[in-house]
């Protein structure tokens, strides 16, 4: 809209609304003046009406959830989007807020919760967590991996250690896991795809690099069994006892 229909917008409004103004009854138009000071508004001055709907808690207190989201995430306990609409009831109930959350479910509505992470966009986020066991959590702190680090460092200067690798190994499945989409019959049951296997064997991958950028050739772990594993060990140390005997 023009400065002008912007002008006729407030009469009306004012006219519309039986609000009192001074605005020019004959342009029917409000001033210039009024124009200058509403543009002159800081964002958060603006009215903004979502009509016959409020929301549930302010700002404030939304501000505050999200943090509290925040921080189980941190903790390694992040909720579920059922979780969170089962936890924003229980806080509507707690401090006696009016809402129309469902009291047979306990629960907020999707619309709030979709409503919520739009205004949270910026810091929250729906992601899928890694499985990580309890031992790993409670190992892997500050405190203990700058105890780490401070005891490394000594073994560095009083050994001259050279440079020391990382060792990490992964799974990788001998057949593809996750199928793309195909077209077919609008209304099948069923819908296959011809792969090699449908169950295949798990490799396991070993890579091994260091904090220079060096990098050793991945290994790749095949599955044996018991004899052939134990054959290829008593091979190898033979190898090895062989090698140290010549070096004698």
């Amino acid at each position: 809209m023009t400065t002008n229909q912007v002008r006729s917008l407030a009469f009306e409004f004012a006219e519309w609304n039986g609000l009192p103004y001074n605005f020019d009854r004959d342009l029917k138009m409000a001033g210039v003046d009024w124009l200058a000071g509403y543009l002159a508004k800081a964002e958060h001055q603006f009215l903004i009406s979502n009509g016959r709907f409020r929301p549930v808690f302010n700002d404030e207190m939304e501000k505050a959830l999200a943090d509290y989201l925040l921080e189980l995430s941190r903790r390694f306990f992040g909720m579920t989007t059922n979780q969170v609409r089962s936890l924003a009831f229980e806080f509507a109930e707690w401090n006696g807020l009016p809402h129309n959350f469902d009291r047979d479910l306990k629960m907020a509505g999707v619309d709030w919760l979709a409503g919520f992470r739009e205004r949270h966009k910026n810091t929250l986020a729906l992601r899928s967590p890694e499985m990580t066991s309890l031992g790993r959590i409670q190992v892997f702190n500050e405190v203990q991996t700058r105890q780490f680090f401070t005891l490394l460092g000594d073994l560095y200067k009083n050994h001259k250690f050279l440079p020391m690798y990382n060792v990490d190994e992964t799974g990788v499945p001998t057949v593809q896991t996750k199928l793309p989409k195909v077209l077919s019959a609008k209304g099948a049951k069923r819908v296959a795809k011809v792969v090699s296997s449908e169950r295949g064997k798990t490799v396991t991958l070993v890579c091994s690099m260091n904090a220079a950028g060096n990098f050793i050739p991945s290994a790749y772990v095949f599955r044996m069994s018991f004899v052939e594993r134990t054959c290829n060990m008593i091979f190898w140390t033979a190898r090895l006892l062989s090698r140290l005997e010549s070096l004698r």
